[in-house]
């Protein structure tokens, strides 16, 4: 997904969890600051990881992030702006692994999907994947 402003988040066994904040300017694995590549790698100097307020755990094996990001960041040159009055916004999502030599990866983009409301009022709609999680506990290492 060529332009688009993701978060890669992980529980990592020894540092526990993980959110980067990336930027999509090539369809190629990051390399010299270009492809898909942390903020702060981004081949322009200027962008920043703006992923706070990081916490999840690994329960049965299955791995639990949450993290805050700003709507609208300072950094403009990787960070999309999200609109919370825009009722057509959609997300990008994957799962797999990052290795040395391969990028496993699953992700949809069908024309069917539901765009997010970020505008909403707060509402728990993934219970479901909070009953496979088991809900995020705090990391212990």
């Amino acid at each position: 997904m060529f332009g688009a402003d993701p978060t890669i988040a992980w529980v990592d066994d020894i540092d526990g969890p993980q959110a980067v904040d990336y930027h999509l300017s090539a369809y190629s694995l990051c390399r010299n600051g270009i492809g898909a590549c942390p903020d702060e790698m981004d081949s322009s100097g200027t962008c920043t990881n703006d992923i706070t307020d990081v916490s999840g755990s690994i329960t049965n094996g299955q791995q639990c992030v949450s993290f805050t990001r700003q709507f609208s960041t300072s950094d403009s040159t990787c960070d999309i702006t999200i609109d919370p009055d825009n009722t057509n916004q959609y997300i990008v999502w994957g799962i797999g692994g990052l290795g040395e030599t391969a990028f496993k990866h699953f992700d949809r983009a069908d024309a069917d999907d539901d765009p997010i409301y970020f505008g909403r009022a707060a509402q728990d709609q993934c219970s479901g994947v909070e009953l496979v999680c088991g809900g995020c506990m705090p990391f212990e290492n």
